[in-house]
C-alpha cells in the first residue's frame, strides 16, 4: 500500500545517506561531438611538458558587466544598519553596459590588452585592434609561440587567417566548448574578483576600464605560473572523465 512521504523527509533521507541538495556546477553544454574532440585533444597533448605549454599564448576575450557584482557582498553590522550607506552593495541603472576586452599570456609574461567598442566587433576590427595591436606587439619581441584561440567567428574569419599566415603564426588547434581547459579564464575570474573587491563603485564604462587596466598591470606570472603548470593535470583529468567537463 503506498506510504505518503513529505519531501523534507526524503530530502533528510538522502542528506544522510550522503546525497545532500548542492548548487550544479555551471559549465557550458557538451555534446557527444564536443566530448570526443575534448578527449582527442587531450590525449594528442597527454606527454606535453610544461615547457610545452609555456610556448603556448593563451588568448581571451572577456566581458566586463557595470554595476553588477557576482560575488556575495557581505558586511557586518547591526539589525538597525541594513540600509545605511557603508552597508549596502550599490548597482547602478546603466547595470547592462559592458566592456569587452581581449588580453593573453604566456609564460612569464602577458600581452597589452585590446579593448573593444561596441560598435567595432567585426572581424576586420578584430585584426586592426588586436592583431594589429597588442599581438602584433608581442610578435615583435621574437618570441616563438603557439596561439591559442577559441572558435569565436572573427577569430575563425578569413581576415584573420590571412594574417596569421602572413605572419607564419601557428595556431592550436582547440576543442570547442573547452574554457575549463584556458589558464586565462581562471585569470579573467581573479581579474574580476580583484575589480569587485578595489573598485566596488565603478559605474561607467570608463571607470570600468581603467579599473581593469590597473588590475591587469598589476598581474604577474605569479598569477598565472601554478594555471599553466597544471595543464597536463587538466588533460589527464578530460581523459578520465572521457571528454566531460573538468573542475577548472
Amino acid at each position: 500500500m503506498p506510504v505518503k512521504v513529505c519531501t523534507r523527509t526524503i530530502a533528510r533521507v538522502l542528506a544522510e545517506e550522503g546525497l545532500p541538495s548542492r548548487v550544479a556546477a555551471k559549465k557550458p553544454f557538451l555534446s557527444d561531438r564536443h566530448r570526443a574532440a575534448r578527449l582527442a585533444f587531450a590525449k594528442m597533448h597527454k606527454d606535453w611538458s610544461v615547457e610545452d605549454w609555456k610556448r603556448v599564448l593563451w588568448t581571451d576575450e572577456s566581458t566586463f558587466e557595470i554595476g553588477r557584482n557576482s560575488r556575495q557582498i557581505r558586511v557586518r553590522r547591526e539589525p538597525h544598519e541594513k540600509y545605511h550607506p557603508d552597508c549596502l552593495a550599490p548597482t547602478f541603472r546603466n547595470e547592462r553596459s559592458s566592456l569587452m576586452v581581449w588580453g593573453g599570456i604566456c609564460g612569464e609574461d602577458k600581452t597589452r590588452l585590446a579593448f573593444m567598442p561596441p560598435q567595432r566587433r567585426s572581424a576586420a576590427d578584430f585584426v586592426e585592434l588586436v592583431y594589429e595591436g597588442p599581438l602584433r606587439e608581442f610578435l615583435a619581441e621574437g618570441r616563438d609561440i603557439l596561439l591559442m584561440e577559441d572558435g569565436a567567428p572573427v577569430h575563425r574569419s578569413a581576415a584573420s587567417r590571412i594574417w596569421r599566415e602572413d605572419k607564419n603564426l601557428e595556431k592550436l588547434d582547440w576543442p570547442a566548448q573547452s574554457p575549463d581547459l584556458n589558464p586565462i579564464e581562471n585569470l579573467w575570474s581573479l581579474l574580476k574578483s580583484n575589480i569587485q573587491s578595489r573598485n566596488p563603485r565603478v559605474n561607467s564604462v570608463e571607470q570600468m576600464r581603467e579599473a581593469v587596466q590597473k588590475e591587469w598591470e598589476k598581474l604577474s606570472m605569479v598569477n598565472w605560473k601554478h594555471l599553466i603548470e597544471i595543464m597536463p593535470a587538466r588533460m589527464a583529468a578530460v581523459i578520465a572523465n572521457k571528454g566531460g567537463s573538468v573542475r577548472w
